[in-house]
């Protein structure tokens, strides 16, 4: 079914209908937030499966809003869902007719099967990679003009702020959005917390957060200090989270119920995860399959897992293969270098076999592709191996991309090309995850985009292993050769 997107064109065909407008189960601000700001522009009811949660109920309060528990969809002419990246979360029957706003893109929170019903069965679709679903909302409706009141920029607001982990994991692009958003009303950021952060909230999560305090026990794991604990609640284990933090842990762990099963949360900062070489995405899927559930999430730093175990013994588990991680050596150590003239003409001298003979330079096209690679806006690099050898080189942006595809999406293009006699040697990851630090170090983005051809089976394997996911395939312009198009949160 082919997804719609044009934004003027779905209000059209929403005006008049009877509408649902529904969030994930157990609602949060974010799902509860954008839910309601559309619903005030589509008139409609606002329903979720199994109510919301504690930290969404200040701001319902305070938007007057009573939504419908467990809502039937079938007794509504059209559904919109938001925040919903899977049919488990979804908690109701699926609608006959729906559209879909999310910002769960495939890859982004990888080992999971988000959006592989949802999205193929959406008539409309916006699904962004940026930080909440709010921000999905808030860039449409910015970007067309649509006039927002307070409540409605509160309800955004407060999925931004709330999605952000209160704002420690928001980056630029998440801060300019939700100066956007506030800018109308001169709202400050203290309003919005007013709302969602009451006093009674506030003493509830202070002891909720001092008693996970006094039960955290420290694991130390090649110098590096993780903490974790237990608490009574989704909502309390992100504050205590923060204190975890805040204590100086490298990496924390918290546990909590979740139903008949326990679910933690890990995390760690950039800077840990890079000089450490960890992946809490790859821990907590290692942590699902040794538990036996496939329910696991993440990115580089932090995870998620729900298993059917004892809180502790689900917490034991997670820290254990954190420790695992921490000290497990790095990888080859490589060295990135801007390119200079002499490398260039090295590598455009590389001659690949059948099937890979298209990644050859014609070598009437040698000058021309010399100057591309020295431009500095091509951001062309080597990658030597401890004694100066090129073992391969890559580059960062738009020269990266394949005329064709569709590159609408905030993210940062990744090429790289590894020496013809190293290839199929099995060190594709050796480079891939170089490349990732380098990049992060280097321009820190939120997201990561690669173009593959379609019959390279062995880079895409590199690649997904790498947690990329597809996001399109499209045939290049000139020659009508097929391509991927794969991305990776790394928020």
């Amino acid at each position: 079914m082919s997804k719609r997107t044009e934004f003027p064109a779905f209000l059209e065909a929403m005006h008049g209908r009877r509408l649902l407008h529904v969030g994930h189960k157990d609602a949060d601000c974010d799902a509860l937030g954008s839910a309601y700001a559309m619903s005030r522009l589509l008139p409609g009811d606002v329903g979720f499966a199994q109510g919301i949660k504690a930290s969404a109920r200040d701001l319902a309060e305070w938007l007057g809003l009573t939504p419908v528990i467990d809502p039937n969809p079938a007794a509504y002419e059209y559904t919109i869902l938001y925040d919903i990246n899977s049919l488990t979360l979804l908690g109701l029957p699926l609608p006959p007719r729906y559209a879909l706003f999310d910002h769960h893109v495939p890859g982004g929170h990888r080992y999971s099967d988000f959006h592989s019903q949802l999205a193929d069965g959406a008539e409309w679709c916006w699904v962004r990679p940026v930080e909440s679903t709010c921000s999905v909302l808030a860039e449409l409706f910015l970007a067309h003009n649509v006039p927002l009141n307070r409540k409605m920029e509160i309800a955004l607001a407060a999925g931004i702020v709330t999605d952000t982990a209160w704002l420690q994991l928001a980056n630029a692009a998440a801060l300019r959005r939700l100066a956007a958003v506030l800018e109308p009303s001169s709202l400050y950021l203290e309003d919005v917390l007013t709302v969602i952060d009451s006093p009674n909230r506030r003493a509830s999560r202070r002891a909720a957060v001092l008693a996970a305090v006094r039960g955290v026990q420290e694991t130390l794991a090649n110098g590096w200090s993780i903490l974790a604990t237990e608490t009574d609640s989704h909502d309390h284990g992100f504050a205590a989270i923060a204190a975890l933090r805040r204590l100086g842990g490298d990496v924390v762990a918290v546990s909590f119920p979740k139903g008949e099963k326990a679910m933690v949360m890990t995390e760690c900062d950039r800077i840990v995860a890079e000089q450490a070489g960890i992946d809490l995405a790859d821990v907590a899927a290692e942590v699902a399959q040794t538990a036996n559930t496939d329910e696991t999430w993440g990115s580089r730093i932090w995870g998620r897992v729900i298993a059917p175990m004892s809180q502790r013994a689900l917490l034991e588990l997670c820290v254990k293969a954190v420790a695992q991680a921490l000290t497990i050596a790095p990888e080859d150590n490589v060295t990135f270098h801007p390119m200079d003239e002499t490398s260039a003409r090295t590598v455009l001298g590389w001659r690949y076999e059948e099937p890979y003979t298209l990644y050859n330079t014609d070598p009437s096209e040698v000058e021309e592709n010399v100057q591309a690679l020295l431009n500095p806006r091509n951001a062309y690099y080597t990658v030597t191996d401890e004694e100066g050898e090129i073992e391969a080189y890559c580059c960062f942006g738009p020269d990266a991309q394949v005329p064709g595809g569709d590159y609408s999406l905030d993210a940062l293009d990744l090429g790289m090309g590894v020496r013809p006699d190293l290839t199929g040697r099995g060190r594709g990851h050796t480079y891939v995850s170089a490349l990732l630090n380098f990049a992060r170090r280097t321009f820190a983005p939120a997201t990561f985009r690669v173009t593959v051809a379609e019959f390279n089976k062995r880079a895409l394997r590199v690649w997904e292993k790498a947690g990329f996911q597809p996001l399109q395939t499209f045939q290049r312009e000139r020659d009508g050769m097929a391509f991927v198009v794969l991305v990776r949160e790394d928020r």
